[in-house]
């Protein structure tokens, strides 16, 4: 093998030792199914991956040349599952502190649910027993045994024989012990308080270990909220260990982030990190909850409320899960839809080229849908509104740009995040602000009363003190409408581009949007004819089923989840590190490039050699 063929493979070899995938999503959409296809082994994936590839179409070529590349190379991947971190807080605790918390928060549950807890106590106790028999005093006094090991591993950097022992002793804890005792746990609160199940009862606990470090704690401190995130890393690390005395690459799925800050712990930690969201239509995936993982109506609505509110306050805002949030600065979207399901098979064509494309960037070119995509996500930056960015991009039925819009003010205003309360009450840029703001009394005296008492400089810390005009006029009527946004939205600036500068007819076209229209944009779109509406985060209204979902099937605009890469890891994943034409010349030795003095050193070399004869036969002739 050549130096420069020795150097390429090391390049890519670099990028396959080590990547994170943390995975995102709402509960059913298949976070978990991803999860498990990852820690499969090359056998498995050979005989029960099958993806859809062959030579009809450029799709199904860029199918075919990644499934070759990725099974050439495939190792499983090691899973670190959240629940069981969250398993690993709640055994930190006495049997009957447990069963005393789970007990207080069941009657809160039902006390919301409108339903009487009349045998509290019973349940409490039949949940002690259970805990009893799954040996819980046995699980949590190994916690302490490998808590000290783990601290043993972390601060030796060398690897001796000794720590070798230390290093496989703890990985079969937290990787195989405790899995089996989380699902046990889960198991006896579903069978003991089957009305609140146990996701919703993890996932207080995951709120609350934000807030406190504590599973049984919610009083916030700022200093505890990545505790979660630093525990996971802690086994990130013990699993780079393991992987090390082990000779394999270390390639890391985490199942699963549902925090936004936790996801950003990890992208400013590690390049490698990738935030995967999988997706799937909400009937799809409440049917999966009802059908498979046997949740009833109430524990639904329960998981759903917590996982996508609509808005999150204080320190909620930090603790919380926010499905929502996480979806939106994902770098991956994997969509899971009812097709394919029993082997998967879309799903996995999707899994399979962004894993190939993290390894060898730019293996494959994007989809046309990625591509209008990005320019989407790039397009949402523009946007001044200090609420949300949202971007829309129009094309014609063959993925050509028509327009480009973005939530933000009418073309001459300032949008909010160029405005500031301080200019207002100033009567400083007076341009910046309507007739309205600068001489209405009664809005003067809310923004005195409100913003005024809070132009604290050090809190600021430089910020500029903008504020939502739509906030403090509803405050002002003490209503909730929509009406006085400042800004269009997106998906209407877009269209009215088209309108402004005279553009051709949009009927027939798509419409991409980073977050899916609402009722009036839905009308719109309605309107022009779109034909398709591909969206990445969906809009909590009735849009869909009420405003698309009428009149004859051929009108109906129809809805798509976004899947592929976007943001700065589209770049990351096909922009290539080298040209691929130099990178297979190298690697194979071909050389066709022709060279100009060929001929004229063959022509040379030949007189040469002519003179080579004359000159022997010359010196034969003098010696004879």
């Amino acid at each position: 093998m050549s130096d420069t063929s020795t150097a390429i493979n090391k390049i890519y070899k670099e990028r396959q030792e080590f990547i994170i995938l943390g995975l995102t999503g709402r509960t059913g959409s298949g976070c978990s199914t991803v999860a498990d296809i990852l820690t499969k082994n090359k056998k498995y994936i050979e005989e029960n991956c099958k993806i859809n590839y062959g030579f009809n179409n450029i799709e199904e070529r860029k199918n075919k040349i990644v499934f070759d590349y990725l099974l050439s190379k495939w190792q499983k991947f090691y899973k670190i599952s959240v629940t069981d971190m969250l398993t690993l807080f709640i055994i930190d605790n006495s049997i009957d502190e447990v069963c005393e918390f789970i007990s207080e928060e069941f009657k809160k549950f039902m006390n919301n649910s409108d339903k009487d807890v009349s045998d509290s106590n019973e349940l409490k106790n039949k949940f002690k027993e259970k805990l009893k028999k799954i040996d819980y005093k046995k699980i949590k006094n190994s916690r302490e045994e490998n808590r000290g090991k783990l601290k043993k591993i972390e601060q030796n950097e060398k690897v001796d024989e000794d720590l070798k022992e230390i290093i496989e002793s703890s990985y079969n804890f937290y990787f195989h012990q405790l899995p089996k005792f989380s699902k046990k746990i889960k198991i006896a609160i579903d069978e003991v308080y089957s009305e609140m199940g146990y996701t919703v009862f993890y996932q207080l606990i995951g709120d609350n270990i934000r807030s406190s470090g504590k599973a049984f704690d919610n009083i916030f401190n700022p200093d505890e909220m990545y505790n979660l995130s630093k525990i996971i890393n802690k086994f990130t690390k013990l699993i780079r260990r393991k992987a090390q005395i082990s000779d394999e690459n270390c390639l890391i799925v985490i199942d699963a982030i549902r925090n936004p800050f936790e996801a950003f712990y990890f992208k400013d930690r590690y390049s490698a990190f990738y935030l995967v969201s999988i997706n799937t239509e909400d009937k799809i995936r409440k049917n999966r909850l009802f059908t498979n993982l046997k949740r009833n109506k109430d524990e639904i609505d329960a998981i759903d409320n917590k996982e996508y509110k609509n808005k999150l306050k204080k320190e909620k805002i930090f603790v919380s899960q926010n499905i929502q949030k996480c979806i939106e600065i994902s770098d991956i979207h994997l969509t899971n839809p009812t097709y394919g399901e029993k082997n998967y098979s879309f799903l996995i064509q999707q899994l399979f080229r962004y894993i190939t494309l993290i390894i060898h960037p730019g293996l494959v070119t994007p989809t046309p849908i990625e591509r209008c995509m990005q320019i989407t996500y790039s397009a949402k930056l523009n946007s001044g509104c200090i609420s949300r960015q949202v971007g829309a991009v129009i094309t014609d039925e063959n993925y050509s740009v028509k327009a480009v819009g973005w939530n933000d003010t009418a073309a001459g205003q300032i949008p909010c995040l160029l405005r500031s309360a301080e200019s207002l009450l100033k009567f400083e840029d007076k341009e910046a602000f309507s007739d309205y703001e600068n001489n209405n009394t009664g809005f003067k005296e809310v923004m005195e009363s409100k913003y005024q008492k809070n132009l604290d400089k050090d809190k600021l810390d430089g910020r500029n003190l903008s504020y939502c005009f739509k906030d403090v006029q509803n405050f002002i009527e003490k209503e909730k409408n929509q009406v006085h946004t400042r800004s269009l939205h997106a998906e209407e600036n877009a269209f009215l581009q088209i309108t402004k500068y005279g553009g051709e007819g949009i009927e027939g076209g798509i419409l991409f949007t980073t977050a899916s229209p609402c009722e009036l944009c839905s009308k719109k779109a309605y309107q022009l004819g779109i034909k398709k509406i591909v969206y990445i985060d969906p809009y909590p209204g009735i849009a869909n089923e009420h405003i698309l979902s009428i009149g004859n099937d051929s009108q109906r605009p129809e809805l798509q989840l976004f899947h592929g890469v976007t943001g700065s890891a589209y770049h990351k994943l096909y922009q290539p590190i080298l040209s691929f034409k130099d990178e297979l010349n190298w690697i194979t030795n071909i050389d066709l490039k022709y060279n100009n003095d060929h001929e004229r050193l063959t022509e040379e070399n030949k007189k040469l050699k002519n003179k080579i004869k004359k000159l022997e036969k010359q010196i034969n002739g003098k010696k004879s």
